[in-house]
């Protein structure tokens, strides 16, 4: 069966379910397997999603914050940093959906999340710092 006709998150109802929990252990595995192949195309696009907009959003403010700081277009910056963020997230969308297994899928989300996600946090610390800086020490 293909994902699109089935959504991830009926893996919590089939195993919350009243025949489920009747089942024999090695049907219950079975059927956990089954339900693992079928919905890990889903659960990677949703991964892959959740990374784009979480890139996205952190590039477009660390830029933001930025031009800010240096008091130069902040919203054309923010605009530059989201579309940044948005080729950087739509990469790592594709490494995160070419994973053969969710828990792939979870680990490759992490460590985007934490490469370009602490990248982002840097940067954007490093523009609130100058943005205070000039707001404080150069009115």
């Amino acid at each position: 069966m293909k994902s699109r006709r089935k959504h991830w998150s009926e893996y919590v109802r089939v195993t919350n379910s009243k025949w489920f929990r009747n089942l024999p252990d090695l049907e219950k595995k079975c059927v956990l397997l089954a339900l693992e192949e079928d919905t890990h195309e889903s659960v990677a696009k949703v991964r892959a999603t959740l990374t784009f907009v979480f890139v996205t959003a952190i590039w477009a403010i660390d830029f933001g914050l930025w031009g800010m700081a240096f008091n130069f277009a902040p919203i054309w910056l923010a605009a530059a940093g989201a579309v940044l963020g948005a080729v950087i997230g739509f990469l790592s969308g594709v490494i995160i959906t070419s994973q053969k297994t969710p828990q792939g899928a979870k680990d490759m989300q992490a460590v985007a999340g934490m490469t370009f996600g602490q990248l982002g946090a840097i940067v954007g610390a490093a523009g609130l710092v100058g943005w205070l800086i000039r707001v404080l020490l150069f009115r």
